[in-house]
């Protein structure tokens, strides 16, 4: 997401400012939304579980950077919070295509306050 890495160089006025001009609507509403994983045995389709990780990761530290009365601060602190209830427990029932790479995701994730 382009926006963590904003709100890692950013002020917090300057960040938000640029949030709030990037992002439409609709494309928070994408990001929010959780990836279908239509076959955990499909090696390729298991990485969208990574992208809930990433995704969970980079919206805990957006929502640290928004100001408390932002909008978008507690949308993005419980959809954070959602990717993960939804996939740490896949963490250890995918097989060999996620298990031995997803709990590094899953750590950046959990690591941010």
């Amino acid at each position: 997401m382009a926006a963590d890495l904003m709100q890692r160089i950013l002020s917090q006025p300057a960040f938000v400012k640029w949030f709030d001009a990037y992002y439409n609507e609709a494309g928070i509403q994408r990001i929010c939304k959780a990836p279908t994983i239509s076959d955990r045995n499909d090696y390729q389709i298991v990485h969208l579980d990574g992208l809930s990780f990433s995704r969970a990761w980079c919206m805990k530290g957006i929502a640290q950077k928004l100001p408390a009365a932002h909008r978008y601060k507690n949308l993005f602190k419980n959809t954070a919070q959602q990717f993960l209830n939804e996939s740490l427990p896949k963490i250890f029932s995918g097989g060999y295509g996620g298990e031995h790479w997803l709990a590094s995701f899953a750590v950046y994730a959990l690591a941010v306050k």
